[in-house]
């Protein structure tokens, strides 16, 4: 009974971190999206050739944060835990693109998800390795 009970706990810290790091990843990406679009509008420049290699930027971001995150709350395996939030935000990214038929598949694709699991897992390997640790209950 203490070994299934243990497992439980720890499958439900597991994916407590994971949706903790998506939740905080989907964040950090949608604000900085936010701010970058408002000083679009205010200086009414619209810089169309660089659009994608901003976006890329803000998803090493958030994916980065997230990854952090997630490695912060479950406190070990931050490649793995980080690895599965940038998975899962890519999967996020990319099938809301496809559902507004708003994104296609491209080069800029595969960048996309190298981009969010290498630095989703990074994010996780920093935050295991911090010394303070965030408590979710």
């Amino acid at each position: 009974m203490q070994i299934k009970s243990n497992i439980n706990a720890i499958n439900k810290h597991f994916l407590r971190s994971i949706v903790f790091g998506v939740l905080i990843s989907s964040v950090t990406v949608s604000l900085l999206l936010f701010i970058c679009t408002f000083l679009f509008v205010i200086s009414g420049k619209y810089p169309e050739s660089i659009i994608e290699y901003i976006t890329l930027v803000f998803l090493a971001v958030g994916g980065f944060v997230g990854g952090n995150a997630g490695g912060r709350i479950y406190k070990s395996n931050g490649i793995l835990v980080g690895g599965i939030i940038g998975i899962i935000m890519f999967i996020i990214i990319i099938l809301s693109g496809l559902i507004s038929n708003f994104a296609s598949l491209s080069i800029f694709t595969l960048y996309k998800f190298i981009i969010l699991v290498v630095l989703s897992a990074l994010g996780g390997i920093m935050g295991v390795n911090k010394k303070d640790k965030i408590h979710i209950k």
